[in-house]
């Protein structure tokens, strides 16, 4: 039963790690540019 359970969960862990490494990528870069044009 462990294995099935773990294999149930993959995906919602993948899914997990795939927007937090969209967030990064996307809203960090965005947050730097807006902290550079404040300080202009």
């Amino acid at each position: 039963m462990p294995s099935l359970f773990s294999v149930s969960q993959y995906p919602k862990f993948a899914l997990y790690i795939a927007l937090i490494l969209v967030h990064e990528h996307f809203l960090l870069p965005k947050a730097g540019r807006l902290m550079e044009m404040s300080r202009e």
